[in-house]
């Protein structure tokens, strides 16, 4: 009986037949300065970020049996500090890279754009720190066109740089959707300014103090009502024991009105002892408090390896900022502080050029 049984080589099928997912591949360009730079229009770059974004089904496709599932882009910003040399990077995906140096030409003229091979820093061989709201993401930090207070600031940590130390700050923008920006102002963030201006706590990571807060605030609102109860108070003579009412800053105003993007912020420094890096680390995650404002940055420390390709980055947080917060972030440096900190690497040919 069994030689009368027929046995059949079982075919092996490879995922790879029927199963892609294709990376998206990024240039890394260098952006040498001039020292005519204005930071006014920076916001377009983050508006231009959000331009490419794609419903998710765009990222999908067949092409005959096999089914093409292509990365989400993303663009990022890196500012390397050195006690010689200050360089600034951005990462662009190859298929929008045209766009962005035109926006890039646009908003610093006399900007030199050079394609690199990499950063010149290995993100798993330094102590990194993660950078993250301390408040309720709808609360913002100080926005100001008109100065370079923050990469001023930044430039500080040059002087307590030794040889052969580095730091370096690394933006992820994350392209968000137009939907998701409106539901953000029309919900999340009138629902969150409520709270606010009513005195509520709204910081993210909260300890026994902050709950000591609210149990001291939910029992004066107890009483509060409590005695407006018992004397029959009408509703405009209600402040017994209330708080006072908190207002909002001019920036927190403003960005229920701005769209969002998306934010990753990475504090990187390297150095010779662990002690070092994370002294530098602190040194530089300081020079953020220049621009605090109802919500102000801290940090965490990435204790695993990460990868900056991925479109949102692991182990990192994601900060809703908009597009006017994350101009304080892709700034490119103003006269004033080239002539501060002479060892920025820009661009003497084109000023002398420009003069002639």
């Amino acid at each position: 009986m069994l030689d009368n049984v027929i046995y059949r080589k079982v075919k092996s099928m490879k995922v790879s037949d029927y199963f892609e997912y294709k990376k998206c591949e990024y240039a890394y360009l260098q952006l040498i300065v001039t020292k005519s730079n204005r930071n006014t229009n920076t916001e377009q770059i983050a508006s231009l970020v959000n331009k490419m974004f794609k419903k998710t089904n765009k990222y999908i496709c067949q092409a005959s049996k096999r089914l093409i599932i292509e990365e989400r882009p993303k663009a990022s910003f890196y500012i390397h500090i050195t006690k010689d040399k200050v360089q600034f990077y951005f990462i662009i995906p190859k298929i929008f890279q045209n766009q962005f140096k035109t926006k890039f030409k646009e908003i610093w003229k006399n900007i030199e754009i050079k394609e690199v091979d990499n950063i010149p820093i290995d993100f798993n061989q330094c102590t990194k720190f993660d950078l993250h709201y301390k408040y309720d993401d709808s609360l913002s930090l100080a926005v100001d066109k008109r100065n370079n207070d923050l990469l001023n600031a930044n430039m500080s940590i040059v002087d307590m740089l030794e040889q052969n130390e580095s730091v370096g700050i690394f933006y992820n923008f994350i392209p968000t959707s137009d939907k998701e920006s409106n539901y953000f102002k029309s919900k999340t963030y009138k629902n969150a300014i409520a709270r606010f201006k009513n005195g509520e706590n709204l910081k993210k990571s909260k300890n026994y103090k902050d709950y000591s807060i609210i149990i001291i605030k939910n029992l004066i609102d107890f009483i509060n009502d409590l005695l407006n109860s018992f004397f029959n108070t009408n509703h405009n003579n209600q402040l017994v024991l209330n708080p006072l009412k908190i207002e909002t800053s001019y920036s927190t105003k403003r960005k229920g009105e701005k769209a969002i993007c998306k934010n990753q912020t990475i504090i990187l420094a390297k150095s010779t002892k662990k002690e070092r890096e994370i002294e530098l680390s602190n040194t530089l995650a300081n020079t953020f408090k220049s621009i605090s404002d109802n919500n102000e940055l801290v940090v965490t420390e990435i204790t695993k390896n990460i990868d900056i390709k991925r479109t949102i980055i692991n182990h990192t947080t994601v900060n809703k900022t908009t597009i006017e917060e994350d101009s304080n972030f892709i700034n490119m440096p103003s006269t004033e502080v080239i002539k501060q900190f002479d060892m920025i690497e820009h661009n003497k040919v084109l000023e002398l050029n420009k003069k002639l």
